[in-house]
């Protein structure tokens, strides 16, 4: 396979690819950068993951391409995770974490024209690694390989059309999978990817800078609705990252947003299934159907089980990459769903994660944290019409007001902010603590915040 960036480079030189606060990079631009990247990348050994640590879209998304050429895999490390933390967990992974991740090389060659440089059409061949909540609340390590991504950009492409001349905004971090695959299907469609602009709200950039595609979780959605911009450049707005209010889905679509439900995971390359464009009402409360050749099966609990060539290759574990498939290869995603008229119906999760915000949550996580302490706890989600469901933790301790200074500084240093438990409550006393029933303290903990 010829690098898809190559071939822009030669059939479009000066179209734009990465539309930044100060700077537009074109396909020729790129093209050059990555020479550079590449060039540097060969001295680097191919067997260890590579952590590209770094918020410069354009650095990042060069030593990617970079990497699909030579053979290197990137890991990218989320910058939400306090510094110690993500540092200890890449150290364990024996991810390496060399000085090229601060810096771009300076182009070395000004011509386009040297070599057909070819990207490992190997199904097998691992590229990039993003990271994601596990059972336990320690980050698993999630190895893609190109083809996989590819394979993923191309089923997007069939149902929402993103090419020559189309602007996806750039609304979430390359770190997660959702981010990540705008720049990926912009190679794919030959289109263009935009900067978020910090200084102004989602809906006055989609007017200023002409957006046709969008990627938000429910948060993002609800914020374009609360203001009045123009947004008659949106062409497709895939909504996604966890769960989506009905009444949200209802007020986007009565503002004729051209949105589009999905359901995704890390694991699988982003979108699983979604639903078409000019979807009716009634569709857009599902999740769609399944693109290109992603198959799913229900097990006897519901759980949602998948196969599909976008599907991930497995969790490095610092030494190799463990396959999760079952003997049938089949992958157990922990999401419980229906199908119905072949649409995908998800319903909450097999373990006791939740998504809020398009962000992973496990209580066992804060627990943890609680528990640290000497502070028994159980944390439940609730619903939120903003995030789809936040945390709220019950603790049995004496909430004194230097205690509750005390949780919050330890949650503070080690937790992500996203992560911290709207509320903390004390315990109720009449739920026994010998295996507290979760359903009874989740209705419990709603009731007491509605209160308030």
């Amino acid at each position: 396979m010829i690098c898809p960036l190559y071939l822009l480079a030669q059939s479009s030189p000066e179209d734009p690819y990465l539309i930044l606060q100060d700077q537009t990079i074109s396909f020729g631009d790129m093209h050059r950068q990555v020479i550079a990247c590449e060039r540097e990348l060969r001295s680097y050994p191919q067997e260890v993951p590579l952590a590209i640590d770094s918020t410069n879209s354009i650095a990042l998304i060069s030593w990617l391409i970079a990497s699909a050429r030579t053979g290197h895999w990137i890991a990218i490390p989320s910058s939400k995770d306090p510094p110690q933390q993500r540092d200890h967990h890449l150290q364990q992974l024996s991810v390496y974490t060399p000085s090229l991740h601060w810096t771009l090389p300076p182009y070395l060659d000004d011509s386009i024209k040297p070599s057909s440089p070819s990207i490992i059409q190997s199904p097998r061949r691992r590229w990039c690694m993003l990271f994601t909540s596990g059972s336990s609340g320690s980050p698993k390590a999630v190895v893609h390989s190109f083809v996989g991504l590819w394979s993923s950009a191309e089923f997007s492409h069939r149902n929402l059309a993103f090419s020559t001349g189309h602007r996806w905004l750039q609304s979430l971090f390359l770190w997660h999978i959702g981010g990540l695959m705008i720049p990926i299907r912009a190679l794919y469609g030959g289109a263009s990817v935009v900067e978020k602009d910090p200084y102004i709200d989602l809906g006055s950039q989609v007017d200023r800078d002409r957006i046709t595609h969008l990627s938000v979780v429910a948060t993002q959605l609800d914020d374009l609705l609360q203001r009045d911009p123009n947004l008659s450049s949106l062409l497709g707005v895939l909504v996604g990252g966890g769960t989506i209010p009905s009444k949200l889905v209802e007020r986007a679509h009565q503002r004729s947003i051209p949105i589009h439900t999905t359901y995704g995971m890390t694991e699988l390359g982003s979108q699983l299934t979604t639903t078409p464009p000019h979807a009716n009402l009634d569709v857009l409360q599902s999740a769609g159907k399944p693109l290109g050749d992603w198959r799913i099966q229900l097990s006897s609990n519901d759980e949602i089980k998948v196969q599909g060539s976008a599907l991930f290759l497995g969790y490095w574990n610092g030494s190799s990459i463990e396959d999760p498939r079952d003997a049938s290869g089949w992958f157990g995603t922990n999401d419980r769903g229906k199908m119905i008229d072949g649409r995908l119906y998800p319903d909450g999760r097999v373990d006791q994660m939740f998504i809020s915000g398009g962000e992973n949550i496990h209580p066992e996580e804060i627990e943890a944290v609680f528990h640290d302490q000497g502070i028994f706890s159980i944390v439940v989600p609730i619903p939120d019409d903003r995030y789809g469901q936040r945390p709220v933790a019950f603790v049995l301790t004496e909430l004194s007001d230097e205690v509750r200074e005390q949780i919050r500084t330890v949650l503070t240093n080690q937790l992500p902010k996203f992560k911290h438990p709207d509320a903390i409550l004390s315990w109720p006393k009449n739920v026994d603590t010998y295996k507290p029933s979760r359903r009874t303290l989740q209705t419990i903990a709603r009731e007491r915040m509605e209160r308030q």
